[in-house]
């Protein structure tokens, strides 16, 4: 059985690695390996919120420019802990890991040195003030 689980992991990663090859995503420059979560964006008077999906994800790094946001991490793999892990069989691999990147453009100027997070429920919410600039 664990042979088997190991096989699957290697078709796996296999696959992926030529998905990434036939269509590389323009966004994740910086690591063709990576992932992207979801991502709901909002213009909301005064502020651009923004609402990362980052279940599982406890570090991360964001970097905000005047019309740009990158948010970079690493997700690990959600696999059973070590005694329930022995002998388990994949039956569905559907949750991405490993590094993530995402970045974000947007038209109003925001204010980088007042930006705001929140993680709630596997959820980051990114307020950015909108500049007084623009």
């Amino acid at each position: 059985m664990e042979n088997r689980h190991i096989r699957l992991k290697q078709l796996h990663e296999r696959i992926m690695a030529i998905a990434e090859q036939v269509r590389p995503c323009a966004l994740s420059q910086f690591n063709p390996q990576s992932w992207r979560p979801a991502v709901n964006a909002y213009h909301c008077g005064k502020s651009i919120r923004v609402c990362v999906d980052l279940a599982g994800v406890d570090e991360f790094e964001i970097k905000v420019q005047s019309r740009q946001m990158v948010i970079r991490g690493h997700r690990q793999a959600p696999e059973p802990i070590e005694p329930e892990k022995k002998g388990a069989r994949v039956l569905a691999l559907e949750i991405d890991y490993g590094p993530f990147e995402r970045e974000i453009t947007f038209e109003p100027e925001v204010d980088a040195d007042r930006v705001v997070t929140e993680q709630k429920n596997g959820l980051l919410w990114i307020i950015l003030p909108l500049s007084t600039h623009s």
